[in-house]
């Protein structure tokens, strides 16, 4: 397949659809496979917050962490003319690992206190997929415009971390909410923050003679959020439901080099952050009514694929 021109990629959130070529005119549809790895760095902060001030508050409650997962990226493009769309799909590829450096409130730091997430010096696993569909226009010469729609998902799984065991029970004091589940025999405690809607963006690409083509882009979403957990024990149900709008920005730069007449390669090198303030309105829980969280996620990726023109 002739390839006679080349729209400017899309590096957007949660979407790479990389650098794809188009045909002739007449030529009908162009189909673009393209598998990637990509070096995926998350930097992951909380902090919960009160509406009152209570004498038993959580209020100064933290935790942050930075964490590296090797990621697969997969997407399929579909392009007439001058318009396209992708499906795009990104999953870690292995659980990261990481210490949480979690701060408890000065109302909850005793012994008797449990981290949300891990003691620190111990480890809380890290998940992130995400998915996208993304259609666009090449709207003047390298300038595309694009809008679509994105899931993405952070899963954290604490070990259960507990004190020493209670001499008469054979349990333990617990450190952390895992350690609940583990006392109960209730499963992995996990807790999952998602972020879903739409985005809309630009991009330009520049081709520089045969080296290939350098295109930017930018973009900005305005989703729904909420930040649960599984935290429902025999001595009630107290888990986490918190929702909010969350927003996002997404900075983009790709460079794509011909490897043949139907085969490209590509590096994509993209920042994203997404930002969400919740309110818990988990029920029949009171526990956390006056609560908001502040969730902020940056993640930093350097993907190598390569694509094929159909």
């Amino acid at each position: 397949m002739k390839i006679s021109r080349v729209l400017a990629g899309v590096c957007v959130l949660g979407i790479s659809s990389a650098v794809f070529a188009g045909t002739d005119e007449a030529a009908g549809w162009t189909f673009v496979p393209s598998i990637g790895y990509q070096h995926k760095q998350l930097n992951f902060n909380q902090s919960f917050t009160d509406d009152v001030s209570l004498p038993l508050n959580e209020n100064g409650h933290k935790s942050n962490f930075t964490v590296s997962l090797p990621t697969v990226n997969l997407s399929l493009t579909a392009a007439y003319k001058k318009v396209y769309v992708v499906f795009k799909y990104e999953q870690s590829l292995t659980e990261g690992t990481v210490d949480v450096d979690e701060t408890l409130s000065p109302a909850h730091s005793g012994p008797a206190a449990a981290y949300y997430l891990n003691v620190p010096g111990h480890e809380t696993k890290v998940k992130r997929d995400d998915k996208s569909i993304t259609v666009g226009m090449n709207v003047w010469e390298g300038m595309n415009a694009f809008m679509g729609y994105m899931e993405g998902k952070t899963i954290l799984t604490p070990e259960p971390t507990c004190a020493l065991p209670i001499p008469i029970f054979p349990l333990c004091t617990a450190l952390n909410l895992a350690a609940d589940l583990e006392n109960e025999q209730r499963g992995d405690y996990q807790q999952v923050y998602t972020e879903r809607g739409p985005y809309v963006g630009v991009s330009y690409g520049w081709q520089i003679a045969s080296a290939g083509t350098l295109s930017a882009s930018f973009a900005y979403a305005r989703m729904a959020g909420d930040f649960r957990d599984n935290y429902i024990i025999n001595a009630g149900d107290n888990h986490f439901d918190f929702a909010g709008d969350s927003v996002g920005t997404s900075l983009g730069l790709n460079w794509t080099v011909p490897l043949g007449e139907s085969l490209t390669g590509f590096i994509d090198l993209r920042q994203q952050k997404y930002s969400m303030d919740g309110k818990d309105h988990a029920t029949p829980s009171t526990k956390f009514d006056a609560m908001k969280v502040r969730t902020d996620e940056t993640m930093r990726g350097l993907t190598l694929g390569v694509q094929r023109f159909f």
